[in-house]
């Protein structure tokens, strides 16, 4: 490659998957370029043309799968149906993008001061919306019995996360576990349980 730029043409892509599951791991403080570099099979200068230093290659490891999240919350916005069947979707969707991407849920979870932010607040406020936002249609629909909109959405986003640390920690087997969509039929049928007509 041309300016001296390293010959190989998956290292970035290298990098990019080493450094993503050991920040995942260790965080940003506990992780070393030399760390990195040794796991990935380059030499620092590799890194540091790609990503010139630590907080590059940080940073640059979140855009794909934070594009993802963006993605999935466009198109639950744009959805249609009920409220409660999209909110599930919603749900079991986010589930498998926070287990495939555990370094989403751990950042959406809060950072240690001084982590380098790929804009974290703005993503979590946008997921914040949309869950709030379908559960506000599911009561309205008459879906979900009425009550505290703040609660429900946190109940509903407990559940999301609990599902996931879940599966990422291995008490649950198997790439496609039941576990959250039963955790949402009874939340919503002790939700509906009281609306008998």
């Amino acid at each position: 490659m041309a300016n001296g730029a390293p010959s190989d043409a998956t290292a970035y892509k290298r990098l990019l998957s080493v450094a993503r599951e050991i920040f995942a791991r260790k965080g940003y403080s506990g992780t070393s370029v030399r760390e990195i570099v040794a796991a990935a099979g380059v030499t620092k200068p590799v890194l540091y043309y790609y990503f010139r230093n630590k907080e590059g290659i940080y940073l640059e490891s979140f855009r794909e799968p934070f594009g993802k999240l963006a993605t999935l919350l466009d198109e639950v916005s744009n959805g249609r149906g009920s409220a409660t069947k999209r909110l599930k979707q919603f749900c079991c969707r986010l589930h498998f993008l926070f287990c495939d991407h555990v370094e989403i849920l751990s950042l959406l979870q809060g950072s240690p001061p001084g982590t380098p932010s790929p804009d974290i607040e703005n993503y979590y406020k946008r997921l914040w919306k949309t869950l709030r936002h379908l559960m506000h249609e599911a009561i309205e629909q008459g879906e979900v019995e009425k009550g505290n909109l703040e609660e429900k959405t946190t109940l509903i986003l407990g559940a999301v996360y609990m599902a996931s640390h879940v599966r990422i920690r291995n008490w649950e087997t198997g790439k496609h576990g039941k576990r959250l969509p039963r955790i949402l039929d009874v939340i919503f049928k002790s939700e509906l349980r009281n609306r008998v007509p």
